[in-house]
């Protein structure tokens, strides 16, 4: 009986899809994590706004986070971000944007965000 060797340096089946599997669920993997990193980079943008608003008047808050939104590309408008200000509260900025993202073959997922940022206490709001 002939028993078929493998030649030095191929692949079997079962190795290609296995390949075929890795390579998909990188791609995958790296296509659903990137928005996460940007909602996350953008959450402790106003995080770190919304403390400087203490010292720093709004307008000038809102053009550093516009300027950060634009290098980032996110798609939040300046417009849709709420720099909100109660009474015996501290300031709160947050806003609400969503995410398409688009796999070969036409499946489509969208994450929709909403980004906020509170002052902590430590921050010295009462």
């Amino acid at each position: 009986m002939n028993k078929l060797k493998s030649q030095k340096g191929s692949f079997s089946l079962g190795e290609l899809i296995f390949l075929a599997v890795i390579g998909i669920s990188i791609y995958i993997g790296i296509m659903m994590a990137t928005p996460w990193v940007r909602f996350y980079q953008v959450q402790e943008l106003f995080k770190n706004e919304v403390i400087r608003l203490k010292v720093a008047p709004e307008e000038e808050v809102r053009e550093a986070i516009n300027k950060k939104l634009t290098e980032l590309e996110v798609p939040l408008s300046i417009d849709d971000v709420q720099i909100i200000r109660e009474e015996g509260k501290a300031p709160v900025i947050e806003g609400t944007y969503q995410v398409d993202v688009q796999f070969i073959g036409g499946y489509k997922y969208t994450y929709i965000f909403k980004p906020r940022g509170e002052a902590p206490k430590s921050a010295g709001y009462s």
